[in-house]
């Protein structure tokens, strides 16, 4: 079980939070905390001449905004998993991780809250082949459309959501 899957669910709804202990987790973990945990001032673990040496992490982290005008759980339960899907603007930003020690797990993601009859250009940035690597896709999608993503054990993901113009 993971406290940080706890307190999403809690104390996090209600007030700016932040993590401040050293990790145990995939990269892609660290860096959905970006958008699961609501901060005006973000902060990851590890040094940031790691992050600088991950080119997908490096783009995503120039971009994701640290206030939101909407915010969706999209799937989750305590101590287990989160996924939160949060809106600045016309541009949604999801972030997911799980807590699993023992396993590598896929999580479908439903783009139901999207809006009707638009496409979305879609960046998923996800655990690579080990716990220090990422795995990036970039993809169009709508509504109706859905992602399988695979997480390492305690990992994680994000995807970029920007609507395509017609």
């Amino acid at each position: 079980m993971n406290l940080k899957n706890i307190l999403v669910f809690f104390a996090f709804l209600v007030s700016c939070q932040s993590w401040p202990y050293p990790h145990h987790t995939s990269y892609g973990h660290e860096l959905a905390l970006s958008v699961i945990f609501e901060s005006p001032l973000q902060h990851l673990a590890d040094r940031q001449e790691r992050y600088c040496e991950l080119a997908e992490a490096k783009i995503f982290l120039k971009e994701v905004a640290t206030a939101w005008a909407d915010t969706k759980l999209i799937d989750g339960y305590p101590g287990q998993d989160v996924i939160m899907g949060r809106r600045k603007g016309n541009v949604w930003y999801v972030g997911g991780n799980t807590s699993s020690e023992n396993k590598e797990i896929t999580k479908n993601i439903k783009l139901e809250f999207l809006k009707e009859g638009v496409s979305y250009r879609t960046v998923l940035i996800a655990d690579g082949k080990h716990d220090k690597a990422f795995d990036s896709q970039v993809m169009i999608v709508d509504k109706n459309s859905t992602i399988d993503i695979k997480l390492l054990r305690r990992g994680g993901f994000v995807i970029l959501l920007t609507p395509m113009d017609k």
